[in-house]
């Protein structure tokens, strides 16, 4: 990974903070629809790997939703510190976070579930680290992976945003390295693997979605699963 990546990462503490109402405040119905696309592959017994996760928003949500599951969460970042000691303090006793690098790790563990949310469009060799971590994924295990498209990033050079929060607008704006994917080239980067559903889309349409969803960088979320 990038040191100045690894920097400002550490600095920025990406997503934020939150608290456990916070978490709770998003109950049966969970609105935003990067969450509820990660709810519904979830099945509470379920061991996931949550590989990049920041402050450990997602990892502690679905934690908190799953007690039955067992998540483990890696960051590069200190951000990873406010992971573990949110978990604890709210006793969110399935979790486990280690601080390491994603394209680094190693592990004998099989997952039924990896989410990579957001992160490897800021890895140089993003390919790489796509299939370290599928190797990781049992059989009939799924990945959740997030990258932005470039129709989204041409788009942000042209709109004035508001980000109405600092780290977002830090994230969109200041990182030091980024990159983006077409559909296709995401389908060239896992070979054996293909995508079965992605979101946002408009009209069926990837391309189309992430115009629209500039502030986002266009982020695009891909399901992603074994070759029968």
């Amino acid at each position: 990974m990038l040191l100045p990546v690894k920097e400002f990462y550490d600095n920025l503490c990406f997503p934020g903070e939150y608290s456990i109402k916070d978490l709770q405040s998003y109950g049966s119905n969970i609105k935003n629809h990067y969450l509820e696309f990660i709810n519904r592959e979830i099945v509470d017994g379920m061991r996931i790997l949550d590989a990049g996760c920041g402050t450990g928003l997602i990892a502690n949500l679905f934690a908190l939703r799953n007690k039955k599951s067992f998540i483990t969460g890696l960051d590069f970042s200190n951000a990873i510190h406010y992971a573990d000691k949110f978990s604890k303090i709210n006793n969110i006793d399935n979790t486990n976070f280690i601080n390491t690098d994603i394209a680094d790790y190693n592990t004998d563990e099989q997952f039924d579930l990896i989410i990579c949310q957001g992160v490897l469009h800021h890895v140089p060799d993003c390919e790489k680290v796509i299939n370290n971590l599928l190797k990781n994924l049992k059989n009939n295990g799924k990945m959740i992976l997030g990258l932005y498209h470039p129709f989204g990033r041409i788009a942000k050079k042209f709109i004035q945003i508001d980000y109405q929060s600092d780290i977002l607008y830090k994230d969109q704006e200041l990182n030091p390295y980024s990159q983006s994917f077409t559909v296709n080239d995401v389908k060239k980067m896992i070979p054996g693997w293909k995508i079965i559903h992605a979101t946002p889309t408009i009209m069926n349409s990837v391309a189309l979605a992430s115009l629209f969803n500039y502030r986002n960088g266009g982020l695009v979320t891909y399901l992603i699963k074994k070759n029968d």
